[in-house]
C-alpha cells in the first residue's frame, strides 16, 4: 500500500459507489492485517479507511479510524504516522468546528516535524495553524505562523508557497489595518506571479492571480492617499479590460471618502 498523502487524497473527486467499493477492499485489508499481525500494514489501512470516509462526509467515522492510527502509531514509535494522524485529524476537527482541537492536533504534529527536521511538513501546518489563527481572529498569531511558513518556504525555494504565505501575510495585514505592510507582501507577491507567469507562457489562473493582486495593490494605495495617478498606473499594468471603468469608479469614490 502507497504511503498516503492527504492533501493529494482529498483534491481526487471518486464517485460514492467507487468509494464505497475502496471502504470495502479496505476493511478487508485491515482485517488481514491484525489476522496477520502486521501493524504496519494494519496503520495504513486505518489511516486510508479515515481518508475514504473524510470523503463521503462521514467526519466522526473519518475521525474515530484516525484516532485509531494515531493510537497505534504511538504504540509502533512511527513519529511520521503519529505526525500524518496528528495532521488529519487537526483538519477534520477544523471541518466540524472544534478550532481548540484542530489547533491541538496541529500543534503536535509541528513539534514532532520540527523534531524530525521534516521542512515541507512544518511549513504546510504553519498554514493549517494560521488558518485557526485567523478563524478565531487571533490576527497577531495568524500573522506569526505565516511569517514562520513564509521563512521555511523561503529555505525550500517553495515558490508557490512563498506565494501563499505571501498573499496570506498581505491579507492580514490588511485587516489589521498595517496597509504599508500589505502592500510590500503584495508586491513582493507580484514579482514572483510575474516570474512564474513567464514560465508558464501566462496560464490563465496565475493570471488571474495577477489581475487580483493588481486590484488589491490599486484600493490599497487609494486608502493609504498615494497619488491617484499610482493607483491608475497599477490597475492598467494589470491589463484589466471589461472591469477596468468599474474599479475606476471605485476607486474614485474610495479616495474621495478616505
Amino acid at each position: 500500500m502507497e504511503e498516503n498523502d492527504p492533501k493529494n487524497f482529498r483534491v481526487v473527486e471518486e464517485p460514492e459507489d467507487e468509494l464505497f467499493e475502496k471502504i470495502k477492499e479496505l476493511k478487508t485489508c485491515l482485517a488481514d492485517a491484525i489476522e496477520e499481525k502486521d501493524p504496519v500494514a494494519e496503520a495504513d489501512a486505518l489511516s486510508f479507511l479515515g481518508l475514504a470516509f473524510y470523503k463521503l462526509g462521514n467526519y466522526q467515522t473519518a475521525i474515530e479510524y484516525h484516532q485509531k492510527h494515531l493510537s497505534l502509531s504511538k504504540e509502533l514509535k512511527d513519529e511520521k504516522g503519529e505526525r500524518r494522524a496528528h495532521g488529519n485529524l487537526g483538519c477534520l476537527h477544523k471541518i466540524t468546528g472544534d478550532l481548540e482541537t484542530a489547533k491541538d492536533h496541529f500543534l503536535a504534529a509541528l513539534n514532532i516535524a520540527k523534531e524530525r527536521g521534516d521542512k515541507r511538513p512544518v511549513a504546510k501546518i504553519y498554514n493549517n495553524l494560521g488558518n485557526i489563527y485567523e478563524l478565531q481572529m487571533n490576527y497577531d498569531e495568524a500573522l506569526s505562523c505565516n511569517k514562520e511558513r513564509l521563512t521555511v518556504a523561503k529555505e525550500l525555494n517553495d515558490q508557490n508557497g512563498i506565494g501563499k504565505a505571501l498573499a496570506n501575510l498581505g491579507n492580514l495585514s490588511h485587516v489589521v489595518g498595517n496597509l504599508k505592510d500589505a502592500i510590500a507582501f503584495y508586491e513582493e507577491m507580484l514579482q514572483i506571479l510575474r516570474a512564474k507567469l513567464s514560465e508558464f507562457a501566462f496560464q490563465l489562473k496565475n493570471l488571474h492571480l495577477v489581475i487580483s493582486s493588481h486590484v488589491s495593490l490599486a484600493i490599497l494605495f487609494s486608502f493609504t492617499h498615494t497619488n491617484i495617478k499610482l493607483t491608475f498606473s497599477v490597475i492598467k499594468h494589470g491589463r484589466l479590460s471589461c472591469s477596468t471603468s468599474m474599479t475606476l469608479n471605485l476607486l474614485i469614490h474610495a479616495a474621495k471618502i478616505f
